[in-house]
């Protein structure tokens, strides 16, 4: 949606630089100011030709323009709504591209499209020699293939399938409520969740998937409810909070408060897929909250599952850090990464109390917001952890080659030829 996109710049270091068809979403569509649901409409007299792109998640494969690396393109789509209840700003595909050879893994945002084409943005970072750090990605979309141009360089993608990749279904709930249905220029809250879900064939995956898209920071916690049971608790609590805020602004403003730009509250959650293939997934559960104030707040939890066995691997699982050396040379391996990022020298400042460097900090702490990839670890870092807000989230990938004698063996989507340091 749009909301990540202001205030968010993902820094992804990749010293290069990554399916199946979802069958139909499961949809919780809520009318504006009355907390109801109700389907989406079905009637065939009132279909736009929006609804010619099928919901689904979907995978677009070619090679990774002037080189010989796998492109694979990733969309999640969700059903279009209609009938008002599906708020104007809020995306309902989300697409990201991983390369097979580097591992790496990027976020596109989504621009104005029509049900024939594709147009994505893709923010190409710092170091990168492009003036505007951006790249258009401009597609004609037929069932079987993506035909068009990557910053002006031609590219075609083809519908495809990974190997050792997992079946993904999206599942779109969404919700609307007034601050007072009284006035028509009234502040409007929104709830959404986009989630993906396996194959309901894989049982213990699902419910690891599951506790990731409610927000478990480990593995080991009470299982979670299902899709829809989440969604009712989630969107039950915003209400709740939401109206408790207009009561409290109605007592101290009078009614001019229910018509405030500060009620436009929203709570939006939204499924990124980093990896998909040889037994590996990794997915990101990206938040934007709105609640008053100058801007929102946007962050990303990472998740990765052992596609075969179903288990989720938690840092602990991927990183043996025995002692403080270990956790030294960790640290010093996310320093070197960020300085190559920022363009710096190698033992440039990377920033501190000092106001000298790009980051608020002089070393990169280490975070246990990770995840894997075919080729690497991706360290994820919110707004203000590093950097200023207008900085945004912050993404570090490192290479498996530069973490030797730092990973657990046996780790799951790992090829032999990863780990040599090139």
């Amino acid at each position: 949606m749009q909301a990540f996109r202001k205030g968010t710049r993902s820094v992804v270091l990749g010293l290069g630089l990554g399916l199946s068809v979802g069958a139909a979403a499961l949809v919780g569509c809520g009318s504006e100011g009355n907390s109801s649901t109700e389907k989406p409409n079905t009637d065939p007299d009132s279909a736009t030709a929006a609804d010619s792109v099928a919901p689904g998640y979907r995978t677009w494969m070619g090679p990774l323009p002037g080189t010989t690396q796998r492109l694979t393109l990733h969309l999640v789509e969700a059903p279009v709504m209609r009938g008002g209840a599906h708020p104007a700003n809020l995306e309902t595909t989300v697409a990201t591209y991983t390369v097979a050879g580097s591992g790496t893994t990027h976020l596109l945002y989504l621009r104005p499209t029509t049900p024939d084409s594709l147009v994505l943005e893709e923010e190409l970072g710092i170091n990168t020699g492009s003036a505007d750090h951006t790249a258009i990605w401009r597609f004609k979309r037929t069932e079987t293939a993506l035909s068009g141009t990557r910053g002006g360089r031609p590219l075609t993608l083809r519908l495809g399938r990974s190997p050792g990749s997992v079946t993904l279904t999206p599942h779109f709930f969404v919700d609307s409520m007034v601050a007072d249905a009284r006035f028509p220029t009234s502040a409007r809250a929104q709830v959404s969740l986009l989630a993906v879900l396996p194959n309901p064939t894989a049982p213990t995956l699902t419910t690891a998937v599951l506790g990731a898209v409610r927000g478990d920071s480990a593995a080991l916690t009470p299982a979670a409810p299902p899709l829809p049971a989440q969604w009712a608790q989630m969107r039950t609590e915003f209400e709740a909070e939401y109206r408790a805020d207009v009561d409290t602004m109605r007592q101290q403003e009078g009614d001019s408060a229910v018509v405030a730009g500060t009620l436009n509250y929203a709570l939006n959650y939204s499924a990124r897929v980093l990896w998909n293939e040889d037994g590996l997934l990794s997915l990101g559960r990206m938040v934007y909250e709105y609640r008053g104030g100058a801007h929102g707040m946007n962050y990303t939890t990472v998740s990765s599952f052992d596609s075969e066995t179903g288990r989720r691997l938690t840092f602990d699982d991927v990183f043996s850090l025995p002692d403080e050396k270990a956790k030294k040379a960790l640290s010093t391996v996310l320093d070197a990464v960020a300085r190559l990022q920022y363009g710096l020298a190698p033992n440039a400042t990377l920033g501190g109390e000092d106001g000298e460097g790009p980051l608020f900090v002089a070393h990169i702490p280490i975070t246990r917001n990770v995840c894997l990839t075919g080729g690497g670890v991706l360290f994820v870092y919110p707004p203000y952890d590093l950097a200023s807000f207008a900085d945004g989230e912050i993404e570090l990938f490192v290479p498996f080659s530069e973490l030797q004698g730092l990973l657990k063996p046996g780790l799951p989507g790992v090829r032999p030829e990863a780990l040599t340091r090139r």
